[in-house]
């Protein structure tokens, strides 16, 4: 009862301060309206990498598959982006992946082209290498021999296995400009792209980011008690340390709820950031993360009694992760990359980022389990320095 009572005190506290409404409400719904608008054209276009992408490909030699994989490669504006290259297994394949010699792989199983033709359920298999780009590029490229795949297949099965011999056009069909139609064309796609904007980029970097100034709060809360010398007043009340010290939490991540669900209801209702259809992960991703930007900011009020360095190692603390994880501007190179997955941020970050773009579940919870062992690892943390530190002046 004793923790409940200051935990509304704590909350009526926070609510009534200004400097709070304007860092942690207001603030983070400006910054996301200026980034979102500023740098919106950074988000809306895919290019093609300039590079030739070397494609590894494993298939039987006598593979129909493959012969529509080799003419379709033969067009000059395929040839411009894919050079191909024949592996003789799928083991060889994915070890020239893993060494670097290939960009991407295909690997087309036995009998694919009968099964194909039969119209039963034939798959291909597209493995991406380590370089990002290159992998985006060969992707696209790809995309349209996937989609002939695709439609002969499910001729064959309306219109039976004779349909499937015939491409979804001839390859000499003339466009409306009068020229060759090419499976592939050469540009910039503005729309119809499956990609987030920089108002949901953004909208998640500053939840994220916002989030752990909220759990900086606490930091500030706890050195009050301790510089205003009231903690010891309390204390001779019936209330132990324990009671003021969980109050303290409970108020404070009530406010850090209220803030993320201020963050993301405005921006969805007057931005228009779309979410995703799961709002129920957003919501437990940012539970989680408050949960560990708490913990951080109590352990170290704990370890470090004096308040302002405290404060400064969770500023550097909070701007670094965020930096690392993509929150400023999309991370570069691969090294920078690496060290993103040591951020908190970065697996908040994914999961929001996949969840926005309607990622498959199992591929959106590849990034809340790491977060979700991240938080109890430090709920454990909390225990075990509060145990040996204390909250006491």
């Amino acid at each position: 009862m004793n923790s409940l009572i200051i935990a509304v005190y704590e909350v009526r506290r926070l609510i009534r301060s200004r400097g709070v409404l304007l860092n942690l409400f207001l603030l983070p719904l400006v910054i996301i309206f200026l980034l979102g608008s500023a740098l919106s054209g950074m988000f809306n276009t895919t290019e093609l990498s300039g590079e030739t992408v070397k494609v590894v490909v494993a298939a039987e030699q006598t593979e129909p598959a493959l012969k529509m994989l080799e003419t379709y490669v033969s067009n000059p504006e395929v040839a411009k982006r894919i050079r191909m290259e024949k592996a003789a297994s799928r083991q060889e394949a994915e070890e020239r992946l893993r060494s670097g010699s290939a960009d991407y792989a295909v690997l087309i199983p036995d009998g694919f082209g009968s099964a194909m033709q039969r119209g039963d359920e034939a798959r291909v298999m597209l493995l991406p290498g380590k370089d990002r780009t290159l992998n985006r590029s060969a992707g696209l490229v790809l995309g349209s021999f996937v989609e002939e795949i695709n439609y002969r297949q499910a001729a064959a099965i309306v219109m039976g296995p004779e349909a499937a011999a015939q491409p979804a056009f001839a390859p000499g069909e003339a466009s409306t400009e009068g020229g060759p139609r090419s499976y592939v064309q050469a540009g910039q796609l503005g729309t119809g792209v499956n990609t987030y904007s920089a108002s949901q980029y953004y909208a998640a970097a500053m939840l994220i980011m916002f989030l752990f100034y909220s759990g900086m709060a606490i930091n500030t809360s706890l050195d009050l008690e301790k510089s205003g010398h009231t903690l010891q007043r309390l204390h001779s009340l019936p209330v132990t340390y324990s009671s003021v010290f969980t109050g303290k939490l409970l108020g404070n991540g009530f406010v850090a709820v209220i803030q993320a669900l201020v963050i993301v209801g405005f921006s969805h209702f007057v931005y228009g950031v779309d979410w995703g259809s799961r709002l129920p992960l957003v919501l437990l991703i940012a539970g989680l993360v408050i949960l560990v930007s708490m913990s951080l900011s109590v352990v170290l009020s704990l370890l470090f009694p004096n308040g302002a360095t405290a404060k400064a190692l969770l500023q550097v603390l909070i701007i670094a992760m965020t930096f690392l994880s993509g929150g400023f501007s999309p991370v570069p190179g691969e090294f920078m990359r690496q060290l993103s997955l040591f951020t908190v941020n970065h697996w908040a970050f994914q999961g929001l980022l996949r969840n926005m773009l309607a990622g498959e579940l199992n591929v959106v919870m590849s990034s809340i389990v790491p977060l979700f062992w991240i938080a109890a690892a430090c709920l454990l943390l909390v225990v075990i320095v509060y145990r040996k530190v204390g909250y006491r002046e």
